[in-house]
């Protein structure tokens, strides 16, 4: 929650202000945010306010800070929006120190809170309003950016400095997080490689361009990153050795479990949780792989486990969306487990705990996916088990031995090839993208018209009228170009048209594009129609630009 500021005649330690220190009741607040009592918060800063407790202009900042920090841990982000909308710009001449030198004398800078203009940024993105908060926080970026030259040319600022790259990875993240949000991973790579050109040798940073690299599917290129963190070794202190080693089998475990070798991925993550039992990624991800290879029942133990030695880092939404959907998997009566645990659950979280989660303990659909996020369908297959289930009798529980395993024949049975290609093949044929607004609004207008019934084969008479207008110009079409691979009904379609079909191949090597050079030496007087798909169909390849545009160019010579 601390303010940039500065005294004109010493420079003080910027992790020890003694102006928040004089804060009014400050350690409570602190102590109250670490514990998560976000409500208990709220309630201090409106009751200080009502008692015309806090009397300094720094008092009213760092109070407003901790209600709108509250607010928004709580979602409520309106809330939060209304305590933000009662400041003035963030940079006026009102929030700075010098402006009251009888309050604050030999002191100068500005007193707002960074946390303040964090949330500034963040709360439009919240309301909906995302291009507004992403425009906020490129302004914040260049804010921390510009404190950071101002600290390099003085010599006397390493710690405050150090503070302020801090900061800029953190802003840094919160772009890169939204961006990832929409997919635009171009930019995220971007954002990432530029504070790496700065400084390489941190290890956090290294994997997190890792990550993203995997989350395009460039996995040659995470595998040099995860190297480059190895390499580091103990060259940066920012990690104890047991983080810096942990860090190093997670990062390993991601490529095996990418590359579905979930045996060597349990086997790191059992590195890392014998070094560091509350390391709740290496946890969490280990229950992940051991329900790929089929184990749901040590995949359940194992979180069990760790919300049991070390309930406070264990409980969070991720971690327990994933328990309770292995719940539903592997019992009959999960619907009481899962109760059972949202008890626990309310009494021990804190009050920022995500409700939704907590209705997932008492409802929540079969997709353990929903912890990674936006993920793909998953076959899971259960294996042999025996649980131990609770039934009520009177107002006692009993615990009762149930074999809810499959028939040892059935799980003899190896799964349908055949199904297998049917479902890889149905999943090619899905759009992974919505439909243009102009399809869809002609859709709904058709419906609303009326146009609700099957029609002729040969199509409508509308349809019929507007195929014969240009189809009488196809008769002088003979000769139709068509790049390979193609759609299989597309020389049919040329021969239709009494054209001939012109089949030019293309390769792998290429991404299956068509050469313009080899488009160039097949056309003839008689070539009349070049049929170019792009994303080409079937193989997905997309034309570029410049690609398109030597075509073009041939096409119209």
């Amino acid at each position: 929650m601390d303010s940039e500021s500065s005294n004109s005649d010493s420079q003080p330690h910027p992790l020890s202000n003694p102006i928040d220190d004089a804060c009014h009741d400050m350690s409570s607040l602190e102590e109250l945010a670490n514990r998560g009592a976000w409500r208990s918060i709220i309630d201090k800063v409106s009751r200080a306010r009502a008692l015309s407790l806090l009397h300094k202009p720094h008092d009213h900042l760092t109070y407003l800070a901790f209600n709108a920090l509250s607010f928004t841990k709580l979602r409520r982000f309106n809330e939060a929006s209304a305590e933000l909308d009662s400041l003035e710009d963030l940079d006026s001449s009102h929030y700075r120190y010098e402006t009251y030198p009888k309050i604050y004398p030999n002191r100068i800078g500005s007193m707002v809170p960074f946390s303040l203009r964090w949330l500034h940024a963040l709360i439009p993105i919240k309301l909906g309003q995302r291009q507004q908060g992403m425009d906020r926080f490129y302004i914040l970026l260049d804010f921390v950016r510009g404190k950071i030259k101002e600290k390099e040319k003085l010599s006397n600022l390493g710690v405050s400095l150090n503070l302020w790259r801090k900061r800029e990875v953190f802003v840094v993240n919160c772009i890169i997080g939204n961006h990832l949000s929409q997919k635009e991973f171009g930019v995220c790579l971007s954002l990432m490689k530029e504070l790496l050109s700065r400084d390489c040798s941190d290890p956090l940073l290294v994997s997190q361009l890792g990550y993203m690299q995997l989350q395009i599917g460039d996995l040659e290129g995470a595998k040099v990153s995860f190297l480059k963190v190895e390499e580091l070794g103990k060259s940066n202190g920012s990690l104890s050795e047991v983080e810096f080693r942990n860090l190093v089998n997670r990062n390993k475990a991601l490529v095996y479990l990418v590359g579905k070798d979930y045996v060597s991925a349990v086997r790191e993550y059992e590195e890392c949780i014998e070094r560091d039992s509350a390391d709740v990624v290496a946890v969490n991800n280990k229950a992940l792989c051991l329900m790929y290879l089929r184990d749901l029942s040590d995949s359940i133990k194992v979180l069990e486990s760790a919300l049991e030695r070390v309930p406070t880092v264990a409980l969070n939404e991720t971690l327990v969306v994933n328990l309770c959907s292995m719940y539903e998997l592997a019992y009959v009566n999960h619907s009481d487990i899962k109760r059972t645990l949202s008890n626990w659950i309310a009494r021990v979280a804190p009050d920022d705990f995500d409700a939704s989660y907590k209705a997932a303990c008492n409802w929540c659909s079969s997709n353990v996916y929903r912890a990674m996020q936006k993920g793909k369908h998953v076959e899971l297959m259960l294996n042999r088990r025996v649980k131990m289930v609770k039934a009520k009798t009177n107002s006692d529980y009993d615990e009762t031995e149930v074999d809810i395993s499959l028939s040892h024949r059935l799980n003899a049975v190896k799964p349908s090839k055949t199904l297998s290609i049917c479902h890889h093949a149905t999943a090619l044929l899905q759009a992974d993208f919505d439909s243009p607004d102009v399809i869809a609004e002609a859709g709904m207008n058709a419906t609303r018209e009326g146009y609700t019934r099957y029609t002729p084969n040969a199509g409508t008479l509308e349809l019929r009228h507007a195929i014969c207008r240009p189809a009488i110009f196809a008769l002088t079409i003979i000769q139709v170009i068509i790049p390979a691979p193609f759609y299989t009904s597309d020389p049919e379609i040329a021969r239709l048209a009494d054209a001939t079909p012109v089949i030019l191949p293309s390769h792998i090597s290429n991404n299956f594009l068509l050469d313009p050079k080899l488009l160039e030496a097949s056309l003839t007087e008689r070539s009349r129609l070049l049929i170019l798909c792009s994303p080409c169909n079937p193989a997905g390849s997309v034309y570029s630009k410049k690609l398109l545009e030597e075509i073009a160019q041939i096409v119209a010579n």
